[in-house]
Parts: structure tokens; sequence; C-alpha cells
């Protein structure tokens, strides 16, 4: 949607060439920042469209998708393309082609539910040389579940990978989000909340992260500072936004969360980014006179018990982690069902709107629509002829890797499935799914059980099969 009376719409996006191996918790980030803050150069976009894609005067914007896996936080994999986004507005549809740029540096590592943000040049020391910004991943889960701390970069322009030194800081998490904050004169990436855990598994062995942890991108690449500065707790009487919450930018400064977690809350929470970043430097500097002074006493000569002493009071002191207070939102009478593993998107900086769309909690999936107006007061409803009464249903035979099930589905979605081709109809008037499932298998798996061909162990094949559309 384009211009201040344009309606917000939603519409497929036709694609073409060779996108990344599909997965679940797979990353796809925007290479732009909102309302047009910075992109990479046109000139890269007109590189990476094929003959005849752009026409002379089009712009056209990049996406990145990286990752992901199957069910049962299993087989993750580190599959990379970049789309070149043609979304010219009024009655043209959008369309994308995907390009498998050839990568360099060191090898990426395979992560699912991981975060992947873009940051522009302008946020990054000169040294390490990013001209058209970077993608910064962190956190997910690799070899079938072992959460992940560093962080990954790679360069925009010559898609070099790099690891960067993090001198043990970061929290080992998946399912978090990330937002990049510039305050001033400089960037940072608040990552929040998320934890450790299968979601599938007890509780009691799980953790949900209700923190936020701070990477101050102009430290990032330097062997003798950790870009993380202190970990800042966030403050609410219910709400904790653990693993795959959803976090929406509503505004320069603020996202509003929702969802994820064991127990997912109801209560949909505005997180003030600026208060976070506030606290982590603060917080920072303040650890970092106390070291000083500790360094002087030590130099001045004072006996070691009085020096002891001395610094176990500035430990004290400084032991209280920074805390940020999430603001509860409401949401009126009416809510959704909470939930995690939901999609949501803000329409920033066009609407005040949030949109959040299924998810699943406790073996229900869900698929129905939420619109969330965050103005003086949130309320929630659901958009126009959405899931209404005046949508009647069909039952259909759909095919499934090899399988032949009965599916009931909304006219409307059935004729646009058929419309992108995703759904194809047979000559006995059953319907095809195109692609198959099977391509979403790692090489040598099983398509029944989303098992690769050396597993041995039945309990775990079957528990990737159960749970393989929750992740």
């Amino acid at each position: 949607a384009r211009g201040a009376e344009a309606e917000p719409r939603f519409r497929l996006c036709p694609s073409s060439g060779a996108p990344a191996h599909p997965g679940g918790a797979q990353s796809l980030t925007p290479l732009w920042l909102p309302g047009g803050g910075a992109a990479p150069s046109q000139a890269l976009v007109a590189s990476l469209a094929p003959a005849g894609f752009l026409r002379a005067g089009d712009r056209a914007h990049l996406i990145l998708a990286f990752g992901g896996g199957l069910g049962g936080y299993r087989h993750e994999h580190e599959s990379l393309a970049v789309g070149v986004l043609a979304d010219l507005g009024g009655d043209e549809a959008p369309r994308v082609h995907w390009v498998r740029p050839e990568a360099s540096g060191s090898t990426p590592t395979r992560r699912c539910a991981h975060t992947a943000t873009y940051v522009p040049a302008r946020c990054f020391a000169e040294a390490l040389n990013f001209p058209e910004g970077a993608v910064v991943f962190y956190g997910g889960h690799t070899e079938n579940g072992r959460e992940l701390a560093a962080p990954q970069v790679l360069c925009v322009k010559s898609w070099k990978w790099f690891d960067l030194p993090t001198h043990g800081r970061g929290l080992p998490t998946h399912g978090h989000s990330a937002a990049l904050v510039e305050r001033g004169g400089g960037a940072y990436i608040v990552f929040v909340g998320g934890g450790t855990g299968s979601i599938l598994d007890d509780p009691a062995r799980c953790q949900e992260h209700s923190v936020a942890q701070v990477l101050d991108l102009h430290t990032l690449g330097d062997v003798y500072r950790d870009p993380f500065l202190p970990t800042v707790q966030l403050a609410h009487e219910s709400c904790a936004p653990g693993r795959h919450h959803t976090a929406c930018r509503v505004s320069k400064d603020c996202v509003l969360l929702y969802g994820g977690g064991d127990n997912p809350d109801p209560a949909v929470c505005v997180l003030d980014l600026a208060a976070v970043v506030d606290a982590a430097v603060t917080a920072e500097m303040t650890q970092a006179a106390a070291s000083a002074q500790a360094a002087e006493t030590e130099r001045r000569g004072l006996a070691r018990r009085a020096l002891s002493r001395l610094a176990a009071g500035l430990t004290r002191s400084v032991s209280s982690p920074a805390t940020v207070a999430l603001q509860d939102l409401g949401g009126g009478e009416t809510t959704p069902t909470p939930r995690k593993f939901h999609a949501s998107c803000s329409l920033y900086p066009w609407r005040p709107l949030l949109v959040i769309f299924g998810g699943w909690q406790v073996d229900r999936h869900f698929d129905d629509m939420w619109v969330l107006a965050h103005g003086d007061l949130a309320s929630y409803g659901t958009p126009d002829g959405y899931g209404s009464d005046d949508d009647d249903e069909v039952e259909i035979v759909l095919q499934v890797g090899g399988r032949r099930e009965r599916v009931l589905i909304e006219r409307s979605t059935l004729e646009a499935l058929l419309e992108n081709g995703r759904f194809t109809e047979l000559p006995n008037g059953t319907f095809a799914m195109q692609p198959p499932p099977a391509v979403m298998m790692p090489p040598g798996g099983d398509p029944e059980t989303g098992s690769s061909s050396g597993d041995d162990d039945d309990d775990e094949e079957d528990s990737s099969s159960e749970d393989g559309a929750r992740e």
C-alpha cells in the first residue's frame, strides 16, 4: 500500500529462481530499514536480477532467507537465498526472483529459530568494510537442538561470512527476537527473550528468558572488547517474551511483544528499546568505573585484605541487574487465544496496526487472523470477510506424500492456491500440492517421518513426524 489514503492489502507474490531450502523457523530478512532509512544500492539489486525482470526506472528491494529445519528441533540447515522483490503497487502483482549467491569466508553455522538483522554500513566500524551493510545472525539451535550464542555476520556486497569474538558474554537462546537501535551516535542490536530447551519437552527442563541482550555494533570485531553489554531484565507481572514470541516495531524505538513460551500470556506489551540500550550502556559504564577504581586502588599499594573488601563492595554495588518494565497495552474485551509459533507484522510507519496470524498451543493449530490497533487504547478486531460465513468451505481430496487426505478448505483459499500454482487439479478430480512435501526433507530423508536414513531410534522418528509442523 502506498500513499496516505492507500488501503493495506495482502497479496500473493509469484516467485521464480532458486529459493532457499524450505524449513520451519527459517529467517526471512528485509534488507532495508522501516520507512526507507537505509537499503543496499539499486546497482547491487539490479546485479542480482535476471535479464528482463526489472524494467528501466524500476526500483526493487532485497530479502534474504536463511536456515531453518524440520520438526522436533532436528535437521537444521544453512541454505541461503537472496530475493529480488519488485513491488510496483497499483494493480500489478509483486514478484520475487531468488538467487543463491556464491558465499565465502567462514563456514555458516546451521541454525534454526535464530534472528537475522539487516544493519546498514553506517552502523559498523570502518575497519569492517561493509559498504552495502551486513546481516547479523544470532542464536537459534543447531545439531538437533543445541542452542547458540555466538553471532555471525554476512557482508551483503561480497557475501562473505565472518565469525566475530564475543568473549563469552552472549546468552545461548532460540526463539528470540531482534531489533536495530541507533541512539546517541551508537548502533546496537537488542535481542529480546527466547529461551532454552524444546518447546515439546517437560517445562521443568526448559527456560524462558525475560531479558534483553544488547550488542554494541561499533565494537564488533574488536578482539579486546566484548560487544555484548550487561544483560537487562524485563519486568512484567505475568508476561515473559519466551521462545517463539513475536516482536514488531511500532515506532522508532518501540516494539510490541506478543505470545511465546511454554504458557503464553495474553498480554501485548510495549518494550522501549531506547530505555533498554540506555540501561545497558549505564550498567557497562558503572562496571568500567568500578574496575578502574579497583585498579587504581591496587596501584596505590593498599593491603590485599583491604583491597578484597573494597572489590567485594564494588561488586555488590553493581550486581543488581539493570531493569526495564514492559508496558501492558491491553487489547479490549475480545482477544486471541494466547499462542506461540505465530506470525505477526506491523504496518509501521504507515498505519498503527499489528497483524497476528496463526500459531500453535498445546496440540492446537490456529488459522485465525487478528488486527490490533495500538493508538491511545488498543483493541482487537478481525479483518472484514476473513473467516466469515460468506466464504463457504468445500471438501477436497488432497494427495500428500503418496497419501490421499480429505481436507476442508475455504473456497477462496482453494481458488488462490490453484491460481498461484501451489495446488493442481488432477483429471480424477483430486488435487496435488506443488511442490510435494518430500522436497522439504534433507538428502536421504524419509518424507513420511522427516528422519534421515541413518536414524535408528523409532521413538525419535515418531516424534519428528508428529511434531514436524510445529517449528
